[in-house]
């Protein structure tokens, strides 16, 4: 428990539950094993939601110069003609 503190691998709560476990220290782990892996899979669901809008923004981006230079080209041409 402590020395898991110690190394920043969980919390002191959870240190604290580890000794506290006995012989019920397997259950433990497996419950702040399970935890762990909730709470990061929360995070990337999280990191992926703010991310679709800004993905959104720089493909909108990339398609509005395209259409710019697009519609420069047609502009240039026709002026051109005349």
């Amino acid at each position: 428990g402590p020395g898991l503190a110690a190394a920043g691998l969980v919390t002191p709560d959870d240190a604290a539950a580890i000794d506290a476990a006995g012989d019920a220290r397997p259950s433990v782990l497996e419950r702040l094993a399970a935890s762990r892996r909730s709470r990061t899979r929360r995070r990337a669901t999280a990191f992926a939601q703010l991310l679709v809008p800004v993905v959104v923004v720089l493909m909108g981006a990339v398609v509005l110069l395209q259409a710019l230079a697009v519609f420069d080209m047609l502009s240039t041409l026709i002026n051109d003609l005349s």
